[in-house]
Formats: structure tokens, C-alpha cells, sequence
């Protein structure tokens, strides 16, 4: 046969059996082959008959092979297989069985978190698949990651031509200051060029009382009231002056005073001889 999983009746009749299915005795006619020797006149039925045991065997073994057949289901790790009713037997002590049976498949929803590691942080990740009674459905946030891609876009845009702007005053910031500085500089050097002349009077002068100071301590040294003539490491041996000397000329308690004077003496006080006119 062409089809296994098919009985043609056509196929599996008497060769050439002639047929009147709407004769009035209502059954097929006996068809009886010439080619066969009978050794009577009275064909048998039996030999009708036997043509048809072809035609039994392989319904026989299309039934044989219907029921051994069954249908058995597999669970996947994302799909429950349920199989309701049996049409061979369903196992119970009735033998029961049903014509239709129904696969049903659950879709399995994974309670797994995921711990992805961003911007040096950790996050779970939920499943975000949801089975509702319309079918499985997933958030579909494309169009506000669009949204704030062109979001992004444009402020990265606007930080861009802020740093631009800002750039520029910083430039210009730092143009002047520079001028300032230069300016500052400027000042600076004229203030020092113009006060050169000033300290080297300075120093010219500290010179100078440096020379006097030192005939004053050469002077101290030599009649002895100093140390050392040196004017950086020297101590003078007695006081110069100390209290009060009051030395009067004419009479006691006078009105006059030693004073040094120019050609003229005003009540001097003289040690020794008595001065003469010549």
C-alpha cells in the first residue's frame, strides 16, 4: 500500500469482483472466478470468502498497531507537560479511556536572580517575564530607552558647547591674569630699578657710620676702654659717663656752666696757676 497508516477497500476487494450494491437483496453478489476448477457444479461461498483474509490480517494488524499506540509527554526546563485522559487506559481498575485527549503546556517561570556588577555596584536581576491570561509578556522598554538615548544625546550636546563657552572664559581669564602678572612684573622691576639708587645711598651711608663707629671703638680700644677694636665683638671695660657731674664756674651753685666754647671761656674752672692778662 502506499499509505501505511491507511486501509484502501478498493485495494484490498476480490480482483475484479463485480459488485451491484443497490441489487434488492442489499448484499454484495458472489462473484465467482473462472479461472478456478471446482469440482462440482455448486460453487462454494468459501471461496468468495477466502479472497477477504488478505483484507482481515491487515486490519488486524492496523488495529494491533492503533492500540499499542500512545502519546507520552516530557517536561523541558521552561515547559510543563500535562497530558489529561487516555485513549488506551488511564490505569484504574475500570479500564477507562476517552476518545480525545489534551496536552497542555505551562510555560515555567524562572525565580532565578542574575548579580550583574555595574558602575562598581552590585544588582539582582530579577526575571521580568510575567505569564499573564493574553500570553507571556516582557516589558518592552525600547522606546524609553530611545527616548533617553536622545535624552543623553542632548545634554552630552549642551556639556559640549558649555565646556566650548567655558573654555573661552577660562582663556580669557587666564589672559588676563598672565597680563596682570606681566604687569605686576613690570611694576615690580621699576620699583626695584628706581629704589637701586635709593639703597645704594643706604648702604653707602650705613658704610660711612660703619667707619665712624669703627674710629670710635679703635679710639675706645686704645686708652683702654675697650676690649677690642672690633666693632662686631667688643666690650667697652668702664662707663664713659655715668650720673651727674655739675661742675659750676664763679661761685658755688652759679648761674654758669663749663660749656665748650669758641675763643671766649665763661666762668672756666682751671687747676693750677692763676692765668695772666698776657
Amino acid at each position: 500500500m502506499e499509505n501505511n497508516n491507511k486501509i484502501d477497500f478498493d485495494e484490498n476487494k476480490p480482483y475484479l469482483a463485480p459488485h451491484n450494491p443497490f441489487t434488492l437483496e442489499g448484499h454484495w453478489q458472489p462473484w465467482y472466478d473462472d479461472r478456478r476448477d471446482y469440482g462440482t457444479n455448486a460453487p462454494s461461498y468459501y471461496d468468495y470468502l477466502a479472497n477477504f483474509n488478505h483484507l482481515i490480517k491487515s486490519i488486524v494488524d492496523l488495529l494491533n498497531r492503533v492500540a499499542r499506540r500512545n502519546i507520552k509527554v516530557e517536561d523541558t526546563p521552561c515547559i510543563d507537560m500535562t497530558k489529561i485522559n487516555d485513549w488506551i487506559d488511564e490505569g484504574n481498575e475500570c479500564h477507562t479511556y476517552h476518545d480525545v485527549i489534551t496536552l497542555k503546556a505551562d510555560v515555567v517561570l524562572s525565580t532565578y536572580q542574575k548579580i550583574l556588577n555595574f558602575d562598581g555596584k552590585k544588582y539582582n536581576l530579577n526575571n521580568a517575564i510575567s505569564c499573564l491570561s493574553t500570553g507571556l509578556y516582557a516589558s518592552d522598554y525600547l522606546p524609553i530607552l530611545e527616548a533617553l538615548k536622545d535624552k543623553l544625546n542632548k545634554e552630552i550636546k549642551d556639556r559640549i558647547d558649555g565646556d566650548e563657552e567655558l573654555n573661552k572664559k577660562i582663556e580669557q581669564v587666564k589672559n588676563e591674569l598672565q597680563q596682570a602678572i606681566d604687569n605686576l612684573r613690570q611694576e615690580f622691576n621699576n620699583y626695584k630699578q628706581s629704589n637701586n639708587a635709593e639703597i645704594a645711598r643706604l648702604k653707602q651711608e650705613i658704610s660711612q657710620l660703619k667707619t665712624a663707629l669703627q674710629k670710635i671703638v679703635t679710639n675706645l680700644y686704645e686708652g683702654g676702654n675697650a676690649t677690642s677694636n672690633d666693632i662686631n665683638n667688643f666690650t667697652i671695660n668702664n662707663h664713659i659717663a655715668a650720673g651727674n657731674i655739675n661742675l659750676y664756674g664763679g661761685i658755688p651753685d652759679g648761674d654758669t656752666l663749663i660749656r665748650t666754647h669758641n675763643g671766649q671761656a665763661e666762668n672756666d674752672v682751671t687747676v693750677g696757676g692763676i692765668p695772666t692778662d698776657n
